[in-house]
């Protein structure tokens, strides 16, 4: 800290920030809910994943896995986003709490997100579809942001959960380019990058196909 006017330096500034993140996420409550609101999306997906199974004698939910955000992350995010370092600044970030959803086809994913939104105890806040419109690395999934409700008592509090919906070929490509993206610093990463770019377009017309395939399979059974 700068003692003549008590301002913090930079690197005081990032402690100060990672400091107010790990109280509130190590906060018994504040955890305790945040598990309680990944738990229910995922026992939500679940069955929503069986009742679609049922429905079409076939499989639609390969895999559905989750995750809370880690301090790092948060601060990261904060200091790009300039939301403040407080309770508020925090909960605004909508990713937080992420529950990751991998279907098998691409109308599944679609399919998985509308039975979502016509759940009478979820609030959909937002969503992002990157299967449409990939983002500029190639990465493509659906994005909702939801809310749920956790604490029971009186009022239920509500937690925000990132639900990410995607094909298992997106899956395999996000997983691979985010192992790589530690090594994007090294001479040639553009290159590296162009290439990614060009096999998500490649796994994008695989789906295409698998798609067009099952359809043909399921004609046949008719």
């Amino acid at each position: 800290m700068n003692e003549e006017n008590g301002i913090l330096c930079p690197g005081e500034e990032k402690n100060v920030e990672k400091n107010v993140i790990e109280a509130l996420m190590g906060d018994y409550i504040y955890k305790k809910n945040s598990w309680k609101a990944i738990e229910f999306t995922e026992e939500c997906i679940g069955e929503i994943g069986m009742c679609l199974a049922g429905e079409k004698n076939r499989k639609v939910i390969n895999q559905v896995t989750s995750r809370v955000k880690s301090t790092e992350s948060i601060c990261k995010k904060m200091r790009r986003k300039s939301y403040p370092a407080d309770k508020a600044g925090i909960l605004r970030c909508n990713d937080l709490l992420g529950v990751r959803t991998v279907c098998l086809f691409i109308d599944d994913v679609y399919e998985v997100a509308e039975c979502l939104k016509k759940q009478k105890d979820i609030r959909i806040l937002k969503e992002k579809d990157y299967i449409k419109k990939p983002k500029s690395n190639g990465y493509m999934s659906l994005h909702l942001i939801i809310e749920v409700p956790v604490g029971g008592g009186k009022e239920n509090q509500w937690r925000k959960v990132e639900v990410q919906l995607r094909t298992v070929a997106m899956d395999f490509w996000s997983v691979l380019d985010h192992q790589l993206v530690y090594k994007k610093e090294i001479s040639g990463a553009e290159s590296i990058g162009k290439e990614l770019k060009e096999y998500a377009a490649t796994i994008a017309e695989l789906d295409k196909n698998m798609l067009g395939l099952r359809k043909k399979i399921e004609q046949l059974n008719v």
